[in-house]
């Protein structure tokens, strides 16, 4: 009797706002045997935030991570090697130049993708496992909280019926709202604030039962949870309570203190203040206690893609995207989100638009 082959190994590469995120796997449509997952923290979004460009220090960062990583893939002779860039790349104004110097340096071909592409690729990857259990639950949400955007999915029966993509990230708003170390309390307040006044603006229609939370920030958080308050380490799930507890640690010790105590790299540390608020009023606004953790997004959901559509994956991804709704919903956000008043501060600003 003849064995069946060994299923293809691919890899998959996201340059993100936070981090540059690679994952190695044998693919099959509808599961993956990983057999490398690694990540940098880059923050190319932190010069996009300052100055609308990628830096000559970001992007040299950038370069040397994805040349370790396509090595990385040859060793395990990957085929293809997928790499998509998201909302950092997307906004910064000199991305042409960028995907340029990675495609001379690197020999990688980069995809710029769009948020709605980026949510559904996300939400193939997010979901996987979960159709693995037995009474998995017919109505899901998934949110991936990224560096400088976040995309929102929800679905019935594994058929998305609603997707948007918002440029809100736990970079961008540690980097606009919360630039003190600790935060002050009144940066705090702002920033809370600003989320709520936001995510009001939205008048969400969709409430799914289960909520799926995937990205780096949500990681760290249940590593957080798991070794300052001693969540039990078998359990993949933040109750609102969990995140408050979190806010209050971020929030009175610097970030050099919880990178050393809580096993956290030192940058992410900076951040994960902003990761816990956004998620906290992500949750207030959907009504829910209790979210889910998942170590898988938006690589994951290519390699799956990649089985499922064959070298159509990213017009499946883009294809029947209604934007229109999601755009009338953020317009007036993204409006808040870029207007400044010259000589302001970004918390001056945020205060003088909330009072508007």
């Amino acid at each position: 009797m003849q064995e069946p082959s060994s299923p293809p190994i691919r890899a998959a590469i996201d340059i993100g706002s936070n981090t540059i995120h690679i994952v190695v796997a044998r693919c099959r449509p509808d599961t993956l045997d990983i057999v490398e997952d690694q990540v940098e923290m880059v923050r190319i979004g932190e010069s996009v935030t300052a100055s609308g460009e990628i830096s000559p220090q970001k992007r040299d960062a950038a370069l040397a991570v994805l040349c370790k990583y396509k090595a990385l893939a040859d060793q395990h002779q990957a085929n293809p090697i997928f790499v998509v860039a998201t909302e950092a790349i997307r906004q910064a104004n000199n991305s042409t130049e960028f995907l340029e110097n990675v495609k001379r340096e690197t020999g990688l071909e980069v995809h710029l993708i769009s948020g709605t592409a980026e949510a559904t690729l996300t939400f193939y990857g997010a979901t996987y496992e979960l159709y693995t259990e037995p009474n998995a639950p017919s109505k899901v949400g998934v949110v991936d909280l990224g560096g400088g955007s976040m995309e929102m999915v929800t679905a019935k029966n594994m058929q998305i019926t609603w997707r948007t993509s918002i440029p809100i990230g736990s970079g961008w708003l540690h980097d606009r709202y919360l630039p003190s170390n600790p935060p002050t309390h009144d940066e705090l307040e702002t920033a809370h604030i600003f989320l709520r006044t936001y995510f009001q603006g939205m008048r969400l229609k969709h409430q799914p039962p289960v909520l799926i939370v995937t990205g780096g920030s949500a990681n760290s958080l249940l590593h957080l949870a798991h070794r300052a308050f001693k969540l039990e380490m078998g359990i993949s799930s933040l109750t609102r309570e969990d995140l408050v507890l979190c806010e209050g640690l971020l929030s009175a010790l610097p970030a050099e203190e919880i990178s050393q105590r809580y096993d956290q790299p030192l940058d992410r540390a900076r951040i994960l203040l902003a990761g816990a608020l956004i998620i906290q009023e992500v949750m207030s606004c959907l009504g829910l206690n209790e979210i889910r953790i998942s170590p898988h997004g938006i690589r994951e959901g290519i390699l799956l893609a990649y089985e499922r559509f064959g070298d159509h994956w990213l017009e499946n991804a883009e294809e029947n995207a209604d934007t229109s709704h999601a755009q009338k919903e953020t317009s007036a956000q993204t409006a808040i989100l870029k207007e400044n008043i010259q000589g302001e501060s970004f918390v001056q600003s945020g205060r003088r638009i909330l009072l508007d």
